[in-house]
């Protein structure tokens, strides 16, 4: 270990003064034994976050040194790997080609799995997820051709994450569950926690708190043990289990000990950066929007690494508006989706760009073939003129469909802005003017002394009242659709002693990212279709139940049915209501049986 040590820092000493040298030709040799050391030169600083060194000290090696082929791999994957942990995502893209090029010269598949597996991060980030999913399972195929149950066992958990992100849960949960099954079986115990941690990571996406907790539960004792990183990962989903269960104190003491693990690391790591936006997330639950705000300051002065700048603006753009600077907020706001149209467009200018270079090669081909073929070429041209016809005549007919649609969708938006304009009238109305004389009325019974007809005329001013304010728009701006529907099931069960109305939620689909515009329609849906109900059944209970995995339903059920009801559609408050669900496409229908009415919305 001593001979080791001198003779890496002697190798060191002349690998320096040759990088100082730069009419220097001549390369160290490393030897086999030294080769560890070597390698460590550039593993150390990445691991600790120190990546501008990491690259530094990988360049300066394969400049001035003759090593192995093996030796090199391991060092190009780490020059990948803190490329892209510092942020620089393209650099790390075009680098991972070079590395699979290297990797398949000289047979060294770690090479190969590394590039790809690299390729597959930079489109994740970039939210390109299903060409993610493409280069992990090309890499997945490989590692398991090579028997290679390392690789296998990291990419399936690159996998999982993937798909995940990707809200296929499904799949996310399949591939966390073959990752830790292979982690298991191999006994390395940062495998399984990591493993274990993707699999907690997938249970909370899917809103299943206690399920990430007890997930986690059996691996603390082994987590003691684990390197700073592994322990940010492990405690990361336990503390937004902790937080989706409202249990602030635990998720602040899980977020204390992240922080602990990671003191050692430099404000621009990645994981530092995740347990930045961790605290302020837990700013946000205390409604602490000013702590918040600086943190989201903070992490767009020192960096995203990798993630989309946009994401970060639309969350401080939330946090001014919480603190009521809303002009600010809606400033930040339009750059935010500015920002991700100039992504959008710059994505498809270089997609452009790379058909006009595929189109240049293809024309140089065809130029050279002409000296001895013209056959050929006559086929290649009328080929590729028919390509483009095609093309011509799809591109036609999508944009007229497209049109088509639009203006089938403005005359839907028409004609519910008119039915809103005119609700909103009524509202008015009802509020200032009939409320008003109702209230007159009362007091001129109650200087009567005609105190049983004044609270009659009372009561029912406060039916007005709660009419004109179920007629206004609900503040989606300050409400989350299912904070409103429970706010209309609290009022209606205040006002109606004979009818109980209730809210549930049976499945996994996140209500809190709805549009406000799908929002405001389903509120208007579920309100239509509460008032059909007390108009033609005598129910005792009104029963709404969320649900949905992907994509979203609601059913809306009563009993109390005692006569025929219509199923079809066909009058006025079920056609708009039936419009109202196709605007924001989705499919209604109704069924009638055994006295009860069910109606279900569900999205195309």
């Amino acid at each position: 270990m001593f001979r080791n040590t001198v003779l890496t820092f002697i190798l060191s000493l002349l690998i320096i003064s040759t990088g100082c040298n730069p009419h220097s030709k001549s390369k160290v040799t490393v030897p086999s034994e030294a080769e560890e050391n070597i390698f460590m030169l550039v593993y150390t600083p990445n691991y600790e976050g120190r990546y501008h060194e990491a690259i530094t000290t990988a360049d300066s090696l394969m400049a001035t040194c003759q090593m192995s082929d093996s030796l090199k791999a391991f060092i190009m994957i780490e020059r990948d790997v803190a490329l892209i942990n510092m942020g620089e995502v393209e650099a790390g893209y075009n680098f991972a080609d070079t590395l699979i090029s290297f990797g398949k010269e000289t047979g060294i598949n770690e090479a190969v799995l590394q590039g790809l597996t690299a390729k597959g991060l930079v489109y994740r980030r970039s939210n390109r997820l299903d060409s993610a999913i493409a280069m992990y399972s090309e890499a997945l195929e490989l590692a398991v051709q090579d028997r290679n149950a390392e690789w296998e066992q990291a990419i399936a958990d690159y996998l999982a994450v993937a798909y995940t992100e990707a809200n296929r849960i499904a799949e996310g949960h399949q591939f966390a569950i073959r990752a830790l099954h292979i982690a298991e079986e191999t006994a390395d115990t940062a495998s399984i926690l990591h493993s274990a941690s993707t699999l907690a990571s997938v249970l909370a996406k899917s809103k299943d708190f206690n399920g990430t907790i007890s997930e986690l539960h059996p691996y603390r004792q082994m987590f003691e043990k684990a390197s700073p990183s592994i322990k940010i990962k492990f405690l990361t989903p336990l503390f937004h289990s902790y937080l989706g269960l409202d249990s602030v104190a635990k998720a602040e003491q899980v977020l204390r000990e992240a922080e602990q693990a990671a003191e050692g690391f430099p404000k621009e790591h990645f994981q530092s950066i995740i347990l930045r936006l961790c605290r302020a997330k837990l700013h946000k639950a205390r409604k602490q929007y000013d702590k918040e705000y600086a943190i989201y300051l903070e992490v767009d002065s020192i960096g995203t690494i990798g993630r989309q700048s946009e994401d970060l603006m639309l969350e401080k753009a939330l946090s001014l508006s919480n603190m009521g600077r809303n002009e600010e907020a809606f400033a930040m706001m339009g750059d935010a989706y500015a920002t991700l149209d100039s992504i959008r467009n710059s994505d498809l200018q270089q997609e452009l760009s790379d058909l006009s270079v595929r189109y240049d090669t293809l024309t140089k081909q065809i130029e050279i073939e002409r000296l001895g073929r013209q056959w050929w070429i006559m086929v290649y041209i009328i080929s590729v003129c028919a390509v483009a016809i095609a093309l011509i005549i799809a591109l036609f007919v999508y944009y007229r469909n497209r049109s088509r649609r639009r203006l089938a969708r403005e005359r839907r938006e028409q004609y519910l802005n008119g039915l809103e304009e005119e609700r909103g009238r009524m509202a008015r109305e009802l509020h200032d003017d009939i409320a008003g004389q109702l209230l007159g009325l009362q007091w001129e019974l109650q200087a009567r002394n005609d105190n049983e007809a004044a609270d009659r005329i009372g009561a029912i001013g406060r039916q007005v009242r709660t009419l004109s304010h179920e007629l206004m728009p609900p503040r989606f701006a300050e409400l989350t659709f299912c904070q409103l529907l429970i706010d209309f099931a609290r009022k209606f069960n205040e006002t109606h002693n004979n009818v109980d109305m209730s809210v549930t939620d049976e499945g996994s689909f996140d209500w809190d990212s709805l549009p406000v515009r799908y929002s405001y329609e389903l509120y208007r849906i579920m309100q239509e279709s509460v008032t059909n109900a007390l108009k033609h059944a005598t129910p005792s209970r009104i029963k709404i139940t969320l649900s949905g995995d992907g994509k979203f339903s609601i059913t809306i059920s009563n009993d109390g049915v005692n006569g025929s009801v219509d199923t079809t559609f066909s009058g006025a408050g079920s056609t708009t209501l039936k419009t109202r669900a196709e605007s924001i496409g989705c499919d209604t229908e109704a069924h009638v049986s055994n006295g009860s009415y069910r109606l279900d919305i569900k999205q195309r």
